[in-house]
């Protein structure tokens, strides 16, 4: 099971999208993953955590693809 952060962003001098992850969001998708697997009766399964960033610049988005990019405790 993978749950993904998104972040975008455009070419703004300010770092690529997936490098912002983090912090207060990444706590959240760790809490609602723990709610999801509860929920859902899917404790035991392997799991993680990816982030998609994505670049909004002239012509076609630009996507970077983190897979496992960060750990969670336990669920």
């Amino acid at each position: 099971m993978v749950f993904v952060e998104l972040k975008s962003g455009g070419e703004d001098g300010l770092g690529r999208p997936e490098e912002r992850a983090g912090g207060a969001k990444r706590g959240h998708l760790v809490w609602a993953a723990g709610h999801y697997c509860q929920h859902h009766r899917v404790e035991g399964r392997e799991f993680r955590f990816d982030v998609i960033g994505v670049v909004f610049s002239p012509g076609e988005p630009q996507l970077t693809h983190l897979p496992d990019a960060f750990q969670a405790n336990s669920l």
